[in-house]
């Protein structure tokens, strides 16, 4: 989940009595990639597989020119794919900037390193329990809605991040990153 690799950075931290020990640790990339190869095995083991006996995998290409083409034919799919370009570009950095934006001493927040990796790990556990909402909204509601929805609580939030950021509010600031991490 989202929360665990802040937690693991904190714990790192707070074991340590050297900064500068755990930044030259291999340590820490040793932890992650134990925990993606159990992560590998139960996946292996543990999920459901998807082809039925006897039926053969589609054929599929890395890259398909002509189903792009297909795809684009349909007027709104093209505004979505758009949309959906846009919105992961615009997010790419956003945790990046936010950690940075949180560590600021002028026009920021002036947090030290721990208190962003306990905020991370906070705000991966609120997303988690938020997804959860998400799924069984969307077992009333149609895609467009959910979408629709999400769009505009992404906004707001984006928008409560600016007012936050420009006031120094940090309940502004925790509601405005939750909200705008909505649609992820």
């Amino acid at each position: 989940m989202l929360f665990r690799s802040p937690l693991l950075a904190a714990t790192a931290l707070i074991a340590s009595s050297d900064n500068q020990e755990i930044a030259d640790s291999p340590w820490p990339g040793f932890t992650a990639a134990a925990l993606s190869a159990v992560a590998l095995v139960l996946a292996f083991f543990k999920l459901p597989e998807s082809l039925k006996p006897g039926s053969a995998p589609v054929g599929r290409r890395l890259f398909d020119l002509q189903s792009l083409k297909t795809a684009l034919s349909i007027p709104t799919v093209g505004a979505l794919l758009m949309t959906s370009f846009v919105s992961v570009l615009s997010f790419a950095m956003f945790e990046s900037i936010l950690s940075l934006l949180l560590k600021e001493q002028r026009g920021g927040f002036e947090f030290d390193l721990i208190d962003v990796l306990f905020l991370f790990a906070f705000l991966g556990f609120v997303h988690a329990l938020g997804q959860g909402g998400v799924r069984r909204m969307a077992k009333t509601m149609s895609e467009a809605n959910l979408a629709t929805l999400g769009a505009v609580t992404s906004i707001v939030g984006y928008l409560l991040l600016l007012a936050a950021t420009m006031q120094g509010s940090l309940p502004l600031l925790l509601t405005g990153m939750k909200i705008g991490r909505a649609h992820v």
